[in-house]
């Protein structure tokens, strides 16, 4: 027989609500993400309310994409995804800086040509909660009528000393302000978060996770804290001002 999962929103033994579970009820079957570069800034580059990004920022998470026009940037996504799954469904993942600081013409240009591209059956916008004007949120609350979307917001943490000393440019009242206007629109929404982040102690994350926990978001992204080269977190870890977690994660 069959082996089944003990936990009742997982089907490989996670003791929490998957993605992997969501996407096979939502669609069917497995769904990678296409990881797209659509050629924005961040207000937290351009001097709108910083510079040089946040102090863990390597460039905008662009590892993993090219500078191509989105379509070339697509078909390479489509193939390697099918190398793996020559019948995988694809979520384009507008993923590099902040995808929704752009004009609203702009935006549903790229985003209505990524939907056009064979295979994509939804779309994962990452943004942050203060570039959410009120002719984008309308937009991407009629692209949620029509489409599977997903809205990740670049939170990290509900502390305001940590944000301010990692130069994340808006308090925790801008995401809370966002989050419930995409709440009231139907958008599905995730929230990105980071354990580990300097200065924090167990109970200040375990306070973001229970705070985060009470508004009840669709999906959560929980990452430890990757100090990257290039970036002003690398600086001060090779300085001593960043110290490794001990086994019982506090400093």
């Amino acid at each position: 027989m069959p082996q089944t999962s003990p936990f009742p929103y997982s089907d490989d033994n996670k003791r929490y609500h998957t993605l992997h579970y969501h996407n096979r009820r939502v669609f069917g079957g497995r769904v990678y993400k296409a990881v797209l570069d659509a050629g924005m800034t961040c207000p937290n580059l351009d001097g709108t309310c910083g510079t040089g990004g946040c102090a863990f920022c390597d460039g905008g998470s662009g590892a993993f994409t090219r500078p191509l026009p989105l379509h070339e940037q697509l078909t390479l996504e489509a193939q390697r995804i099918r190398r793996r799954d020559p019948h995988a469904r694809i979520i384009a993942y507008f993923q590099v800086h902040t995808n929704t600081y752009a004009p609203v013409q702009t935006l549903s240009a790229l985003y209505e040509e990524a939907l056009a591209f064979p295979g994509v059956v939804g779309l994962s916008v990452g943004t942050r909660p203060d570039c959410l004007p009120e002719d984008v949120l309308a937009l991407l609350s009629a692209l949620s009528r029509r489409t599977q979307l997903t809205v990740e917001l670049g939170l990290q943490t509900v502390h305001d000393s940590t944000a301010q000393d990692f130069g994340r440019g808006y308090p925790y009242a801008v995401f809370a302000g966002s989050f419930a206007r995409l709440r009231a629109l139907g958008i599905r929404t995730c929230v990105h978060l980071i354990n580990g982040l300097p200065g924090e102690t167990m109970e200040d994350m375990l306070e973001t996770a229970r705070t985060v926990g009470d508004l009840h978001p669709q999906a959560v992204k929980l990452s430890l804290l990757h100090i990257l080269e290039g970036t002003r977190y690398a600086d001060a870890f090779r300085e001593g001002r960043i110290p490794p977690h001990d086994a019982g994660g506090v400093y």
